[in-house]
C-alpha cells in the first residue's frame, strides 16, 4: 500500500492544482460550513428571502463588467451568458437557501461559479475537480488562481478525491501499457484522464466510451479540443451503457472497464452491473470505479439536487464500502486488487476499487 501511495503522488504531482501551495496543508473545505449549507436549506422553517436573488444578479452583473471593463463586446457576452443560465440558477436559489446565501457571500464574485452551479451535475461540470471550467460566457478555459473558484477546485474535499481516483486510475493504464482495449462506462473518466496526462505520455489505447447524458458530447470534445475523438483513439457513442453488456464485438475483450461516479447509482442493481462488467473483461482483464461515502459533503451534493436517472446511495464508510463491494465482485468471479480513499480528508468522499478477473 506504501509503494502505492507513493506512486499515486507522482501522478497527483503532473496536476497543477496538486502542486499548488493550496495542497500544502491538510485537506478541509474553507469555501463554505456544510454543515451550515445542509442546515440552511434543510431548515423548514427558513426560506429563501425574496429580495436575495435580486441582489446576487447585481452582484454577478458587477463582477462581470469589472473584468470587462472598457470591453463593451466582452460585457454583452457575460450578459448573455448570464440571461442563459440565470433560469436554472435562480429556480435552485428559491428551492435552497443554502446555496443562495452561498452566491450572495462568495461565489457571485466568481466568473465561473455562476454557470458552474447553475449547470451542476451536468457533463459540462465534471472537469472542475482539475481547475477547468466554461465561464459566464460559455467560454471553456482554464480558470485562472485570481478567480475565487480556484479555491474551491483546490480546496473542496470531494474533488480532492476525485483527483486521487483519477491518478488511480491512471496508474492502472500505465501499467497496462499501450494497445490495450479500455471500455468506459460513463464519459467523466474522459476529462479526467486527459489531466493527468494519458495523451502527452503518448500512450496509446483503443477507447470506446458510453454516456448518453444530455450534451455529453459536446463537454468530451470540448476537452479533446485539438483534433478530432477518433483521432485520440476515442470512439464515443452517445448509448445507455447497459447495451454495451449486449455487444458482441465487446465480450470477453476488455482489457480495462472503467465506472468513475456511476457505481453508487446502481446499488440496488449491483450484481447485473457487475455480472455485465465481468463479462466484458477478458481473462486478466481489470476494472476500477468508485462508491461514493456519506458524510456531510456528499449529503450536501444531494440537497443541491445530485441526481441522476436513479438516486445515488452511499455506502455508510469505507470499511463497510470495501467488505461490500469484495461480496459483490466474488459474486461475478472478480478479486479485489486494492481499495483506496483519500487519506488527505477527515471525511474522504469515495472508495476508489481496483478489480481483477482471474
Amino acid at each position: 500500500m506504501d509503494k502505492l501511495q507513493t506512486k499515486l503522488q507522482e501522478v497527483l504531482q503532473r496536476d497543477p492544482i496538486e502542486r499548488s501551495m493550496l495542497m500544502r496543508t491538510p485537506m478541509r473545505d474553507p469555501m463554505w460550513d456544510a454543515q451550515m449549507f445542509v442546515g440552511l436549506t434543510m431548515s423548514q422553517d427558513k426560506q429563501t428571502p425574496p429580495d436575495l436573488i435580486p441582489y446576487v444578479r447585481h452582484e454577478i452583473e458587477a463582477t462581470c463588467a469589472a473584468d470587462a471593463g472598457d470591453d463593451e463586446r466582452q460585457f454583452e457576452a457575460y450578459m448573455k451568458g448570464l440571461d442563459e443560465i440565470w433560469p436554472a440558477l435562480e429556480a435552485k436559489m428559491k428551492a435552497s437557501y443554502g446555496l443562495a446565501e452561498y452566491m450572495r457571500t462568495l461565489a457571485c464574485h466568481s466568473l465561473f461559479l455562476s454557470r458552474y452551479y447553475a449547470e451542476l451535475y451536468h457533463p459540462m461540470s465534471m472537469d472542475a475537480p482539475y481547475g477547468f471550467a466554461r465561464r459566464i460566457d460559455g467560454k471553456y478555459m482554464q480558470i485562472p488562481q485570481s478567480d475565487v473558484s480556484y479555491l474551491l477546485c483546490a480546496r473542496e474535499p470531494i474533488f480532492g478525491s476525485t483527483r486521487v481516483r483519477t491518478a488511480a486510475h491512471q496508474l492502472v493504464q500505465e501499467e497496462l501499457g499501450e494497445g490495450i482495449l479500455n471500455v468506459s462506462l460513463g464519459a467523466a473518466m474522459l476529462p479526467e484522464q486527459i489531466r493527468f496526462g494519458w495523451q502527452e505520455r503518448g500512450i496509446k489505447q483503443h477507447v470506446i466510451a458510453y454516456d448518453n447524458a444530455p450534451g455529453v458530447l459536446e463537454c468530451v470534445q470540448q476537452v479533446y479540443a485539438e483534433k478530432p475523438l477518433s483521432e485520440y483513439g476515442i470512439d464515443y457513442r452517445v448509448d445507455n451503457f447497459w447495451n454495451a453488456f449486449k455487444d458482441p464485438d465487446l465480450i470477453g475483450k476488455a482489457d480495462l472497464v472503467g465506472m468513475e461516479g456511476g457505481l453508487s447509482y446502481y446499488r440496488d442493481r449491483s450484481d447485473d452491473l457487475f455480472e455485465g462488467i465481468a463479462g466484458l473483461l477478458r481473462s486478466g482483464g481489470h476494472f476500477c470505479g468508485e462508491v461514493e461515502l456519506k458524510n456531510i459533503y456528499t449529503i450536501r451534493c444531494g440537497v443541491l439536487g445530485w441526481k441522476m436517472e436513479q438516486e445515488m446511495q452511499f455506502d455508510d464508510d469505507a470499511k463497510s464500502a470495501i467488505k461490500r463491494m469484495e461480496e459483490v465482485a466474488a459474486k461475478a468471479g472478480l478479486k479485489m486488487v486494492e481499495a483506496i480513499s483519500d487519506t488527505r480528508s477527515i471525511q474522504p468522499a469515495m472508495v476508489w476499487f481496483h478489480l481483477q478477473k482471474p
